[in-house]
């Protein structure tokens, strides 16, 4: 395991693919207190939403399972979440499920 693995979210940018208007505020919230920088996408399928893919560098996504299909072309990992899911859409756990694919791609 490396040193990044021990910081957990301390100091990454993590990328947050949601259009729910309540949920996403709640995951930066709780991604800024473990020490994350956070980049909310909304609209992943309009002009300023690709831009916003495009214009950071990420070391992670998290992404509502209603777009899965973008998830699919990105070049981090990505933790998809709600829906028909594992994960569900709730702030503790799809932190705790990020943390656990961020050790174990370290």
């Amino acid at each position: 395991m490396t040193i990044d693995a021990h910081l957990g979210l301390k100091g990454r940018r993590i990328l947050i693919v949601e259009s729910e208007v309540a949920l996403g505020p709640m995951l930066q919230d709780a991604l800024e207190h473990e020490g994350a920088e956070t980049i909310i996408v909304r609209d992943p399928y309009s002009a300023n939403g690709e831009a916003q893919l495009k214009r950071y560098a990420v070391c992670a996504a998290i992404v509502n399972g209603v777009h899965r299909g973008m998830a699919k072309g990105l070049s981090v990992p990505a933790l998809l979440y709600g829906g028909d899911m594992p994960v569900p859409a709730r702030a503790d756990a799809i932190i705790r499920e990020l943390k656990a694919m961020l050790a174990n791609t370290a």
